[in-house]
């Protein structure tokens, strides 16, 4: 009963309720290369941490035309697909 790492696996589509598939391999595309980054909060008004803004999450896309320096963002947990892996980096405090 301990507390372990997350850990995320590789899923080329979620089903939506009704069944139909919904891809999730976006980043893996030379066409979407126009994002750069994803910004992702999953506050609510009842899960919310101490501080607004502690929750964020950027996921850097591999394949950017214009990827962004991860020094802008230290101060949030960021991802960053690699050799067929999603590698999760904490925030540093400041």
């Amino acid at each position: 009963m301990k507390i372990s790492e997350p850990f995320y696996t590789k899923r080329e589509n979620v089903i939506k309720a009704k069944g139909s598939p919904v891809p999730t391999t976006a980043f893996l595309s030379p066409e979407f290369s126009f994002v750069s980054t994803i910004l992702h909060s999953g506050v609510n008004c009842i899960e919310r941490p101490a501080i607004l803004g502690d929750d964020f999450s950027v996921l850097h896309n591999p394949n950017a035309a214009h990827p962004l320096d991860p020094l802008l963002f230290q101060w949030c947990e960021q991802m960053f697909y690699q050799d067929g892996k999603l590698e999760r980096r904490p925030k540093k405090e400041l």
